[in-house]
């Protein structure tokens, strides 16, 4: 059983009740067929009911594109960021939602999800970069590229979210792909695009095009930092050396739990709702009553965070 408000153009709010249990997902695929160009936003209780509706969905209606938006693995204002895994699926479903939709599809989010904010659609669609055979395109700009949208350089790439250069040969691995790809350049040329097997790192496959895209909600290039400098010294005035985070900001350098910092790097902030403005939207039952209750669990957070540096500004 779920609430539904799917109909924009006539404002309303219709209670479905009675479906039967693992049945929701074929009420939600004919709501997606009667929706045209635009998916079916669906707001699921948790991850253990999103994952239970998509392998429905996939039952009862393969046709039907599902795409997932989680939420962060982590506590609000925690110190540790959410899982690279969880990020990358994020900013997927964000980039693949400012596409044109031909078939029927949909979103599949939960309560925590959809109540928390993420960077807004004209900062992830300057962060794109589609590179295909045949383009000139430095290996040094790529690099660039690569490091500031959150990859890490390493010396073999084995895992989503890492780059390695060895002369005209960049290995990497991007972010909603299934496994690494190498590029060969002849030159400011890119010559090939293979995929490889990250153990044996021998070739599985050849592509003709790419899109690359950020692996965190948090991008370090030159207007965030700026961005995150000057909100950073106006909440907490005069910044010392001895202040890791804004050290490690400033030198383009990721920090663990930057993430829960977001506020600061962007003019504004977005809900998934922003990037599908007219998209219908539906409820799990009693996933209203569960929002609500998460705001409560932020509020009591934030005001736990707030009693620690209060105390630790008097202590001072």
């Amino acid at each position: 059983m779920f609430v539904s408000a799917f109909d924009i153009s006539k404002p309303s709010r219709v209670q479905i009740a009675g479906v039967p249990s693992g049945h929701e997902a074929r009420v939600l695929a004919e709501i997606a067929l009667r929706v045209h160009g635009q998916p079916v936003i669906h707001v699921a209780l948790d991850d253990v009911r999103a994952a239970m509706l998509a392998e429905s969905l996939a039952f009862f209606a393969p046709h039907v594109e599902v795409i997932n938006f989680p939420a962060w693995d982590c506590l609000p204002y925690d110190r540790i960021s959410p899982h690279a895994d969880i990020l990358g699926q994020r900013v997927n479903a964000l980039a693949r939602l400012m596409e044109p939709f031909k078939s029927p599809a949909v979103v599949l989010t939960t309560v925590n999800a959809i109540g928390q904010k993420t960077l807004p659609p004209e900062i992830l669609q300057r962060s794109s970069l589609g590179v295909s055979v045949g383009d000139e395109l430095s290996v040094d700009n790529l690099s660039r590229f690569l490091a500031t949208n959150g990859y890490v350089r390493s010396g073999t790439v084995r895992e989503s979210g890492e780059f390695a250069i060895r002369g005209g040969i960049v290995d990497l691995f991007p972010t909603g792909y299934e496994s690494p790809v190498r590029l060969d350049f002849l030159g400011d040329e890119i010559e090939a695009i293979r995929e490889f097997d990250p153990l044996t790192q021998t070739t599985t496959g050849k592509l003709d095009a790419l899109r690359l895209r950020p692996i965190s909600e948090v991008l370090l290039d030159e207007r965030s930092m700026a961005h995150f400098r000057s909100g950073y010294r106006e909440l907490f005035g005069a910044v010392t050396e001895s202040d890791p985070l804004y050290e490690a900001v400033s030198a383009g350098n990721k920090f663990p739990g930057v993430e829960h910092w977001l506020g600061l790097f962007y003019p504004r902030l977005s809900g998934i709702l922003e990037y599908l403005p007219t998209s219908p939207v539906t409820f799990d039952w009693q996933s209203e009553e569960a929002l609500k209750s998460r705001w409560q669990q932020i509020e009591d957070f934030y005001q736990a965070r707030l009693s620690l540096y209060q105390a630790s500004k008097r202590a001072k």
